[in-house]
């Protein structure tokens, strides 16, 4: 059969067109970068609904890592600027467990919380009646630990009577405990001097005759006349305890030959000083 001019039907008729095969790649390839980039933009959003999640999460434990960090600023080594305003020299803050401890010259170790961006320093805890009151900041006082316009001060609790702010300069560990070392020899001469008068006063009273070597010690007889002089037992600028009789720094040693005593302390670097 043919068409009539001598060819089968469709014979001549042109073939159906096809795409090319570039053409399809291409279109492929602008489909899966559509693909791709909504996953990415899925994946975004995904991650930035986690990330507020795990934020809400840690505001609602109650901040602790917050305070923790807050209260970090102020682990260290400080010297107060001004000395007489502060009625302080050193201070010393570190961490111990999830509390803060910060020791004010040579006396005993203070607990601190933070809260905030302030460190709250509590008073000594147990101090002992029958122990001299720190000649400088009162241990019965709280204070705080506060930065402002980027410095570190020292400030009385809101809403003290006398209010006090003294900036604190940041020492390096060395620097600390020389300086510490040095006001603490201070103090060890100025606890012995004081312990001498007593000791002399004792005598006055006592057909001139010292105490006995006995009774140089914390809770003796003698410890609790000191109350009458207006003052208690010294205390060992080294360790923050009661001094006693020994070799070590911030101790003592003592005798007496019938109206005659020796007293001698012992400095940082075991130099005898001689009360007199």
């Amino acid at each position: 059969m043919t068409d009539g001019r001598g060819g089968r039907p469709g014979a001549g008729e042109p073939p159906p067109r096809t795409r090319p095969a570039t053409a399809r790649a291409r279109t492929t390839a602008r489909a899966l970068a559509v693909v791709r980039a909504l996953n990415l933009a899925l994946a975004a959003v995904l991650a930035l609904a986690a990330a507020s999640a795990a934020t809400g999460a840690l505001g609602a434990c109650g901040g602790e890592g917050a305070a923790e960090v807050a209260g970090e600023k102020y682990v260290g080594f400080w010297r107060a600027v001004d000395v007489a305003l502060a009625d302080c020299t050193l201070m010393k803050v570190w961490q111990d467990g999830d509390a803060y401890l910060v020791r004010v010259d040579c006396e005993i170790p203070r607990p601190a919380s933070a809260e905030g961006d302030v460190l709250h320093v509590m008073p000594v805890p147990e101090l002992s009646a029958s122990s001299s009151p720190d000649p400088f900041l009162d241990p019965l006082l709280a204070f705080d630990l506060e930065v402002k316009s980027g410095r570190v001060v020292l400030r009385s609790p809101q809403g003290s009577a006398s209010p006090v702010e003294v900036e604190l300069e940041k020492l390096t560990e060395a620097a600390y405990e020389e300086r510490l070392a040095t006001l603490s020899d201070d103090r060890v001469r100025t606890e012995l001097m004081e312990l001498a008068a007593a000791v002399q006063a004792w005598a006055e009273v006592h057909g001139g005759r010292p105490p006995a070597a006995g009774l140089l010690a914390p809770d003796s007889e003698f410890a609790h006349s000191l109350a009458r002089l207006g003052a208690g037992w010294p205390t060992n600028p080294f360790t923050a305890e009661p001094m006693h009789a020994g070799a070590g720094p911030g101790d003592f040693t003592y005798s007496t030959a019938d109206r005659d005593f020796e007293l001698i302390g012992y400095l940082s670097d075991g130099e005898a000083y001689a009360a007199e």
